[in-house]
C-alpha cells in the first residue's frame, strides 16, 4: 500500500470488485424469473449478456460496470450458462457504448438505485468521520462509507472518491484526537506559544487541586492515626491527571468557596475491599 492510499490492493478488490468465490457467485448472481424475463427481452445474444452483466453488477458490489473492465471469467460463464449464450458473446457487447447506456438506465430503474451525487460527498464524509474516531483501518472506515450507500440504494462511485474521502476523514479524526491529548500541532509560533501557555496553565490548576486535596488526605489519614512520614511524602507527585474532565465549561467565581471539596473516599469502604 502507498503512502497516500488508504486500501491495500486486496482491501480494494473485496470491497469493489465482484467476488470470485463459487458459492458466492451462485448466492449473488443467480436470477430471478423476473430477471430472467427482463433479460430475454433483448434478441441478440451479446445483448442479453451484456445486460445480465450489468444487472449483476449494479447488485453487487453496487456499482457500474467499467467501460474497458472485463468481468471474472468463472462469474461471466454462470451468468451466460443462465442466459444460454456464450461468454465470447461479450466481447462485442463491450463495444456498444450507446447500447451500455441505454441498458444502465432502464437497470437503474428497475432496482430502484440512483448514481452517486456530489451531494452524497458531504453525508458519507460525516459516516467516515465518526468511523474513523473509533477505527484507524482504512478497510473498516470505507466499509462502513459503503454500507452507508447499499442502504440509501445509492451505487457505488469510482473506488479513488471514496477513499480520498477516506483519508481525509482519517486526518480529521486523527486532529481531533491529538487535539483532546493536548498535543499542539499548529505550525506559527505566535499560536504554538498561544496554546503553549494556555497548557500551563492548565497544568498549574491542576497541581493546586492535587496539592490542596493531598493535604486533606494527609491530614485526615494522620487524624485517623495513621504514620505518614514527611520523607515519603516528599516523592508524593501532584501531576495526576486521570481524575480530571477537561471537557465542559469552566466557571470562575467572583469570591472562592469555601466548601467547594468533596468528601475524601475511604481507602477502606466495602466496595473497595477484594474477594
Amino acid at each position: 500500500m502507498k503512502k497516500h492510499e488508504i486500501l491495500s490492493l486486496q482491501s480494494r478488490t473485496a470491497l469493489f470488485d465482484p467476488p470470485t468465490d463459487a458459492r458466492a457467485i451462485v448466492r449473488h448472481y443467480t436470477f430471478s424469473l423476473d430477471d430472467m424475463a427482463l433479460i430475454r427481452q433483448r434478441r441478440r445474444a451479446a445483448n442479453r449478456l451484456g445486460f445480465a452483466v450489468n444487472l449483476a453488477y449494479l447488485r453487487l458490489p453496487g456499482r457500474v460496470l467499467g467501460i474497458e473492465e472485463i468481468p471474472p471469467a468463472d462469474m461471466l460463464a454462470y451468468i451466460a450458462k443462465q442466459i444460454t449464450c456464450e461468454p465470447a458473446s461479450f466481447d462485442v457487447y463491450a463495444q456498444r457504448g450507446e447500447t451500455r447506456r441505454e441498458h444502465l438506465g432502464e437497470l437503474q430503474a428497475y432496482l430502484d438505485v440512483r448514481s452517486f451525487q456530489r451531494d452524497d460527498k458531504r453525508a458519507i464524509a460525516h459516516v467516515a468521520v465518526e468511523q474513523a474516531v473509533g477505527s484507524d483501518r482504512g478497510d473498516v472506515i470505507v466499509s462502513a462509507m459503503i454500507e452507508y450507500l447499499r442502504e440509501r440504494r445509492i451505487l457505488l462511485p469510482a473506488a479513488v472518491t471514496l477513499e480520498n474521502i477516506a483519508l481525509a476523514a482519517r486526518a480529521l479524526a486523527r486532529k481531533r484526537a491529538y487535539k483532546s491529548l493536548g498535543e499542539i500541532r499548529d505550525r506559527t509560533f505566535e499560536n504554538q506559544r498561544y496554546r503553549a501557555s494556555g497548557l500551563n496553565l492548565a497544568v498549574a490548576a491542576i497541581i493546586l487541586w492535587n496539592t490542596v486535596y493531598l493535604g486533606h488526605a494527609v491530614g485526615e489519614l494522620r487524624s485517623c492515626g495513621e504514620i505518614l512520614p514527611d520523607e515519603l511524602l516528599a516523592h508524593v507527585a501532584p501531576l495526576g491527571w486521570e481524575h480530571i474532565a477537561f471537557n465542559g465549561d469552566y466557571v470562575w467565581p467572583a469570591e472562592p468557596i469555601a466548601t467547594a471539596f468533596r468528601p475524601l473516599r475511604n481507602p477502606r469502604a466495602e466496595f473497595l475491599d477484594g474477594p
